[in-house]
C-alpha cells in the first residue's frame, strides 16, 4: 500500500499549507524562510525527494534525499514557483547542460502536482507562516518541511518515517528530533519527555522550549524541520502570545498541545545538515559531491 494514499496530496511552499482532498485527511506542507507556500499532489512510491522550496516527497525503499532551497542554482526564492510549474525557459536551459537529468524530476513534479502559493507578507515567525496556510488545510493533518534542514538517508525519508508513526497515533502531532551537544541547545527548540517504546526512539513530549539556555534545557533532543501536525495547532497558534522578537513560534503552540498529551517526538533515522549556516551549506555541497563521485 502506498504510504501516501491517505494524504490529501496538496502542499504549500513556505507556509506549508495544504488542502485535504475529499477522500483524505492528510496533507503535506513545509516552510522555507516564511515567505511563500506550495501545494502538490503525489501518489508515487519510487523516490523520496524534497526539492527545496518545491517540495516533492515520495516513499523510497532505497535512498531518500530532501534537498535544500539552493538545489537549483540561479533561482532565487521569488522564482521558486517556476520550479513547480511548466517553464519553457528553464527546460531549455537545463536541456543543454549537464543538469538535464534534473528535468525528469521537474517534469514529474509538474505532471503530478497541483501547486498553490500563500505569501507571508510579514516575517513574523514560522508559526505565523503556517497560519497562512490554514484556509487551504482547514482540517485534517499536514506535514511541515523546512528546506534549510537538508536530510538524507537509506530508506524512507524522514517525513515518511513520521507519517508511519502518525498512522499509529492519528490524534498526535509528531516532530522529528536528533541529539545535539548541550552547548548548542540555544540554537534549537528542545523537548522534554519520556520514552514510550523499547527501542528508545519515540518520546511522549511533556514540554517544548524554544532556544533555552543550557541550564534550563530539559534535554539535548533538538527539534529539526520535519513535522506532522494536526489542525488543532491552528487554534493554539492563534492563542499564544508573540515572543520577544514579535514572532509567533510553532514550538510554543506545540508546547501547549504537549501539555495535553498530544505531541510525540521521533528520533529519526538519517543524516541532517543545517544549510541555514555557511558551514552547513558547504558541508552539504561537499557531502553530495562525494556521493556523486562514488
Amino acid at each position: 500500500m502506498d504510504p501516501y494514499d491517505e494524504y490529501s496530496n496538496e502542499i504549500d511552499f513556505n507556509t506549508g499549507a495544504e488542502k485535504p482532498s475529499e477522500d483524505d485527511s492528510y496533507s503535506n506542507e513545509y516552510d522555507s524562510n516564511d515567505s511563500y507556500s506550495n501545494e502538490y499532489d503525489n501518489n508515487s512510491t519510487e523516490n523520496s525527494n524534497d526539492y527545496g522550496s518545491s517540495n516533492y516527497d515520495q516513499s523510497s525503499s532505497n535512498t531518500s534525499t530532501e534537498y535544500s532551497s539552493n538545489t537549483f542554482g540561479g533561482y532565487s526564492d521569488q522564482n521558486i514557483s517556476k520550479l513547480s510549474n511548466e517553464d519553457e525557459e528553464l527546460e531549455k536551459i537545463l536541456s543543454n547542460k549537464p543538469e538535464k537529468e534534473l528535468l525528469k524530476d521537474l517534469n514529474k513534479i509538474t505532471s503530478e502536482c497541483n501547486s498553490h502559493f500563500e505569501y507571508q507578507k510579514e516575517m513574523l515567525g514560522l508559526g505565523h507562516a503556517i497560519l497562512q496556510g490554514e484556509k487551504r488545510i482547514a482540517r485534517g493533518t499536514f506535514a511541515v518541511i523546512l528546506p534549510d534542514d537538508l536530510c538524507h538517508n537509506q530508506g524512507l525519508s524522514i517525513i515518511s518515517q513520521l507519517k508511519t508513526l502518525h498512522d499509529k497515533f492519528p490524534d498526535k502531532c509528531i516532530v522529528a528530533v536528533e541529539e545535539v551537544d548541550f552547548s548548542n541547545v540555544e540554537r534549537y527548540g528542545i523537548i522534554g519527555g519520556s520514552f514510550i517504546d523499547k527501542e528508545k526512539k519515540i518520546y511522549q513530549v511533556d514540554k517544548m522550549i524554544e532556544k533555552p539556555k543550557t541550564e534550563y534545557a530539559p534535554s539535548n533532543m533538538a527539534i529539526i524541520g520535519r513535522y506532522i501536525l494536526t489542525s488543532e495547532v491552528f487554534k493554539k497558534l492563534k492563542a499564544i502570545k508573540k515572543d520577544k522578537r514579535g514572532e509567533i513560534q510553532i514550538t510554543n503552540a506545540l508546547n501547549a498541545l504537549a501539555k495535553e498529551g498530544k505531541v510525540l517526538a521521533y528520533k529519526f533515522d538519517g543524516l541532517r545538515i543545517d544549510c541555514g549556516s555557511v558551514d552547513g551549506f558547504v558541508e552539504a555541497n561537499n557531502f553530495f559531491y562525494s556521493l556523486l563521485k562514488k
